[in-house]
């Protein structure tokens, strides 16, 4: 249509997320939204479901492009609401590194202030020119924005764009502030009747209930978020059972409780690797690397190493490792990742694939013979992903810093 065309063009050429700009971008996003009302209302009037099939697919598919075209102007203005958005965010996460007692609660608005001071501003631009059925997709997208914002900044930041003296993990009480300024942020889009937005809907949002659910985890030890990790881990070995086979490792895993003892007996047998898939024109050194994932197993010995082999692409290992699992923790709560690599001498062992083992498969049996294909990494779902995010913060913990290493290993070489 080429009022949607012109409509498109004209409000690219004005938007700017500006608080002088928003009544102009405003007028259009209604305009959009009338002509909607408009047509629906003549539908009504020439017979509506009574209509032609051919006119009455018309409407529809007219009513479908106005809908889409005014959803896609919601969101493209949202969008240039996000950079302001972003800076005040950026200001609190650096205030956040002076909150270390009970009394700094009470800085709590004046932390927040500037970004409540850029909603006002919005806010009323708003209320005074939008219709009620614009201005609610408007203000729940800026919400969206506003989750999404404290999420990449403050809550799950990538730290591998930030320098070392940056990365800043969330203590208790800064984790409780930052879900202190969510509910008050909250309340904020909710409380005001002008603002259209239920508290119920808001709450309901996927993003909401991540972010409770990320801050929370933050007051956990690390050994509870490798546990939980664990036991939530689904399909860690996805890559390789959806990409080309990297190579299969043959494996043997005894699991054994003696009674009276302290701890759980494991007993890992590499037997051999076969169709390794790598592309190298020097010699070919595969080794198998077994870690034992799990909690308590700090000053625990829980990684071991295969001798390298050469000349081959299907080595034969046959070695096996004896690993102990503390009591009273339980088998199910660990697994193994196996990590087959390139032997370097002078650089860092390059990876060929990796494979995980969820040491609950031998709950029953206590016992496993096993053939497990061999991925360019782990899959992570997004909730372990956010565990990752939060043990890499854990700068001084071993445990954390090596549980990362591993769950970020990935394959670099180009099969």
């Amino acid at each position: 249509m080429e009022y949607i065309r012109r409509v498109t063009v004209v409000f690219k050429s004005n938007v700017g997320g500006l608080p002088d700009t928003l009544p102009t971008e405003c007028v259009i996003l209604c305009n959009v939204h009338q002509l909607r009302e408009e047509l629906q209302s003549l539908y009504k009037t020439m017979g509506g479901d009574n209509l032609d099939l051919s006119i009455r697919k018309n409407c529809d598919d007219t009513q479908k492009k106005l809908k889409e075209t005014l959803n896609g102007l919601v969101m493209e203005l949202v969008n240039q609401l996000k950079g302001n958005i972003e800076q005040s965010i950026r200001e609190i996460k650096a205030e956040l590194k002076h909150v270390k007692s009970k009394k700094d609660e009470d800085i709590l608005l004046e932390m927040i202030s500037p970004l409540l001071l850029y909603y006002d501003q919005i806010f009323d631009r708003f209320v005074q020119n939008c219709y009620e059925a614009v201005r609610k997709p408007l203000l729940r997208n800026t919400w969206k924005v506003t989750l999404r914002a404290f999420e990449e900044i403050i809550i799950l930041p990538d730290i591998t764009s930030l320098a070392q003296e940056e990365v800043q993990e969330l203590n208790n009480r800064q984790s409780l502030m930052v879900e202190n300024i969510l509910n008050y942020l909250k309340n904020y889009f909710t409380d005001n009747s002008d603002n259209c937005t239920k508290a119920k809907s808001v709450e309901k949002m996927s993003e909401m209930r991540h972010l409770r659910k990320v801050l929370s985890d933050y007051r956990l030890t690390t050994d509870t978020l490798i546990k939980n990790f664990v036991n939530n881990a689904e399909s860690q070995n996805w890559y390789a059972e959806q990409e080309d086979s990297l190579g299969e490792l043959q494996l043997q895993v005894d699991l054994f409780s003696p009674p009276g003892q302290e701890h759980h007996d494991l007993t890992v047998k590499v037997v051999s690797a076969s169709r390794l898939n790598w592309n190298t024109t020097k010699m070919f050194k595969p080794f198998v690397e077994v870690n034992l994932i799990g909690p308590g197993t700090s000053g625990v010995k829980r990684r071991f190493t295969t001798g390298s082999k050469t000349k081959t692409y299907s080595p034969l290992f046959n070695e096996s490792f004896h690993l102990k699992i503390l009591k009273p923790n339980e088998p199910n709560d660990y697994e193994l990742q196996f990590s087959v690599k390139d032997w370097c001498l002078v650089k860092t062992d390059q990876l060929v694939g990796v494979a995980v083992m969820p040491l609950r498969c031998l709950i029953e049996t206590g016992s496993i013979q096993d053939r497990l294909a061999l991925g360019r990494c782990v899959y992570l779902t997004k909730e372990n992903l956010s565990i990752v995010i939060i043990l890499s913060q854990r700068i001084h913990d071993e445990v954390a810093q090596e549980f990362v290493k591993l769950k970020n290993l990935e394959r670099t070489e180009i099969i």
